[in-house]
C-alpha cells in the first residue's frame, strides 16, 4: 500500500493535486487540532487552580429574633452581613473579612468573626460551601462617616475578592454628597 501511494507521488507532475493534497491537509488539520486541544487544557488547567469567591454584602438587622437582611436597601439601624460562596474546585481558608473605605488602601477589619453556622476562625469552606459573616461592629454612622464602598475577603494564600451592593453604593452616594474634613471624613452635621 505504501508503495502505491509513493508511485502515485512519482507519477504526478503537479504535487499539490490528488493524494498530497489531502495528505497535507489530514497533516495541518491534525496540527491545528492538537494546538487547540493544548490551548483548552492550559486555559481548563489555570481556571480549575485558581480561588473563586463569591461575595455577597447586605444590611440585616434582628426582628423578633430572626436575621432579615436586604442588599437593596440601607437599613440605618442594622449591621451588614456578607455571604462568602466558595465557587471554587478546591477548599479554601478565608483570613480576613474587611470592609473597603474611601481611600486608596483604607479598610476596616473587626477584631471578632460572627458567622452563621458558627464556627473557628479562620474558616475553612469547603467547595460549593458558603458562609454568612456578621459585622456587627461597625453602625451605620460609621459606615457613612468614613465611605463604606464593599466588602472584600481575603483567603490565608492571599487571593482577594471584593463584592458590593445596591445598599453600599447608594451609601457611598450619600457619603460623597457630605462635607468631608482634611482627612476625609464625612460630618454628619448636613445628614
Amino acid at each position: 500500500m505504501c508503495w502505491t501511494f509513493a508511485r502515485i507521488l512519482a507519477q504526478q507532475t503537479d504535487p499539490w493535486t490528488g493524494p498530497a493534497k489531502w495528505a497535507l491537509g489530514l497533516g495541518l488539520a491534525g496540527t491545528l487540532l492538537g494546538l487547540g486541544n493544548l490551548i483548552w487544557n492550559w486555559i481548563q488547567y489555570h481556571w480549575r487552580t485558581r480561588v473563586v469567591l463569591k461575595v455577597q454584602p447586605a444590611f440585616a438587622r434582628i426582628e423578633s429574633g430572626l436575621l432579615v437582611f436586604t442588599p437593596n436597601k440601607v437599613l440605618q439601624d442594622g449591621f451588614i452581613i456578607t455571604t462568602i460562596i466558595n465557587e471554587s474546585h478546591f477548599p479554601v481558608t478565608i483570613a480576613r473579612v474587611s470592609i473597603q473605605l474611601e481611600g486608596s488602601n483604607l479598610s476596616y477589619q473587626p477584631t471578632e468573626y460572627r458567622t452563621e453556622p458558627p464556627g473557628p476562625w479562620p474558616r475553612r469552606l469547603d467547595r460549593k460551601e458558603a458562609i454568612k459573616v456578621l459585622l456587627r461592629e461597625v453602625s451605620f454612622t460609621q459606615l457613612l462617616t468614613f465611605g463604606a464602598r464593599a466588602v472584600e475577603v481575603e483567603t490565608v494564600d492571599g487571593s482577594i475578592a471584593v463584592g458590593t451592593c445596591t445598599a453600599l453604593q447608594a451609601l457611598h452616594c450619600q457619603y460623597q454628597s457630605l462635607p468631608k474634613n482634611e482627612l476625609g471624613i464625612a460630618s454628619l452635621d448636613a445628614f
